[in-house]
């Protein structure tokens, strides 16, 4: 099991800072949702989604988001699962669909 401070909780959101141009940040969490719904029938499983999202405070800064899933390797520009590289604030979601 993953052990840290870094690990981000549904509905509560962690405030974090990044000073220098390149740097990273790492965060995890974990969801069973996608486990759960395994042992039923296709007529009773039913749709999840998971946000993950960050935001910026200062005017004009730019961030880029990157998930990487299942296996807990911590992602890089190169190897990652999901990406999101908007202009400003950011967000990938993850869903059943």
């Amino acid at each position: 099991m993953f052990h840290g401070t870094n690990k981000l909780t549904a509905f509560e959101p962690l405030y974090d800072a990044t000073f220098t141009a390149g740097e990273w940040k790492y965060y995890w969490y974990v969801s069973t949702q996608a486990m759960d719904l395994e042992d039923l029938t296709d007529s009773f499983k039913s749709y999840w989604q998971n946000e993950i999202g960050l935001g910026i405070k200062t005017v004009g800064a730019d961030v880029d988001l990157y998930v990487t899933v299942m296996d807990g390797r911590y992602p890089t520009e190169h190897d990652y699962d999901f990406k999101s590289t908007n202009q400003g604030s950011d967000w990938v979601t993850l869903s059943s669909n």
